[in-house]
């Protein structure tokens, strides 16, 4: 298989820890538990999430969906 057709196949989309949220092609990575990203200044509350990511992207924790 060439390097190009490898890339498309361990795109986020069909790795186990995608989670699709949207038809947009935006979802979440949740191979590693949240993280907090964002403080509110109102209230100085932390709040945890997966990292957003599109359906294309690419990283190299991938692990094929059974």
């Amino acid at each position: 298989m060439d390097n190009n057709n490898q890339r498309r196949i361990e795109m986020c989309a069909k790795c186990k820890y995608y989670s699709h949220l949207n038809d947009d092609g935006v979802g979440h990575c949740v191979r590693h538990a949240p993280k907090p990203i964002r403080k509110r200044f109102v209230d100085g509350v932390y709040y945890a999430t997966w990292p957003y990511v599109l359906a294309e992207f690419r990283c190299g924790e991938f692990a094929q969906l059974k």
